[in-house]
């Protein structure tokens, strides 16, 4: 019936399958292994860009923040320079002064509101622009501290 001698295929061909199957496994998990780290090294790179980001982002809060307290000075001085520049004593030649000088420190406020809704311009820009407004104030500062 049955030759002893012809089953010896069965057992090696099953073995064989069984090696053929672990190498496919191993092969998977190898591949698998390289997509993890791949994906390891893409987050620590979003992590790192999302870091710079909101370093980023705190700088231009920062910026910001700086500008609007600077231009918020400005134009509280300019204010106050108003004030103090109409209720200076007014002779027939100082009306004169008085009224150049309400000119000058209008168009500087005028100039800061025109600075601060500004969106166009770059922050550089901004800056050089709040400088030259903090000169002239100065300036009308200095001109009204001498008459």
């Amino acid at each position: 019936m049955f030759r002893l001698d012809s089953w010896w295929p069965v057992p090696v061909l099953a073995s064989l399958l069984a090696g053929c199957t672990i190498a496919a496994m191993s092969d998977q998990n190898k591949q698998l292994e390289a997509s993890i780290q791949q994906k390891e090294v893409e987050l620590r790179q979003a992590e790192n860009a999302n870091r710079r980001l909101q370093a980023e982002r705190a700088s231009l809060e920062s910026d910001l923040r700086n500008r609007e307290l600077t231009i918020a000075e400005i134009k509280t001085r300019l204010e106050a320079m108003k004030r103090l520049n109409a209720s200076s004593a007014a002779t027939p030649a100082q009306t004169q002064q008085r009224a150049a000088r309400e000119k000058q420190i209008d168009d500087s406020l005028n100039q800061v509101r025109a600075a601060e809704r500004d969106t166009s311009a770059s922050q550089e820009a901004k800056a050089r622009r709040l400088q030259e407004l903090k000169r002239e104030l100065r300036k009308t500062l200095e001109l009204m501290a001498s008459t």
